[in-house]
């Protein structure tokens, strides 16, 4: 197996080229400087080796919807970080999915984890993000199975940003 060392000087070019190839509204978005505002944590250990929370074909509910406020006039961005470990299912595939205010977020799409084990727990990761109004919102992670699995250990941040003072 070849590895590969890319100079970070490389990747910053990479980046950046990247960067400006986006169409402006993104680039605006993406250069806007974010300040952490609060960070809210929702976990569960329902049970291991198939004792856990049984999953049905289709999307279900990892936690229970979290109260976020975005305090600030000009709106705010909410990241959603997921860890689920999900198993003993019929072989389809998964993904991770975060919700706000009902609605699954599409920045990215909900993550495609691959296939489950039939005997095991396979964990995946997802990282999602949404552009909020100042108010009450609502966020939850959701989990998707194309047929019958266990829902296992999980944790997932919800991380509040404002808009960086200048």
């Amino acid at each position: 197996m070849a590895v590969f060392k890319i100079p970070h000087i490389c990747m910053i070019c990479f980046i950046a080229q990247t960067l400006t190839s986006l169409p402006s509204a993104a680039m605006d978005d993406i250069r806007t400087p974010k300040r952490k505002s609060e960070t809210f944590i929702s976990w569960g250990s329902p049970g291991n080796n198939g004792n856990g929370t049984p999953l049905t074909k289709g999307y279900n509910a990892v936690d229970t919807p979290q109260a976020v406020n975005c305090p600030n006039s000009a709106g705010c961005t909410i990241e959603i970080d997921a860890m689920v470990g999900v198993g003993y299912g019929d072989g389809g595939q998964w993904g991770i999915c975060a919700i706000v205010d009902g609605t699954r977020v599409t920045t990215p799409p909900c993550w495609n984890q691959g296939t489950l084990s039939s005997n095991g727990v396979v964990t995946g990761n997802s990282r999602q993000n949404a552009q909020i109004s100042m108010g009450e919102h609502t966020v939850q992670t959701d989990v998707i199975v194309f047929g019958n699995a266990y829902l296992e250990d999980w944790q997932s941040n919800y991380i509040l940003y404002t808009p960086a003072l200048k």
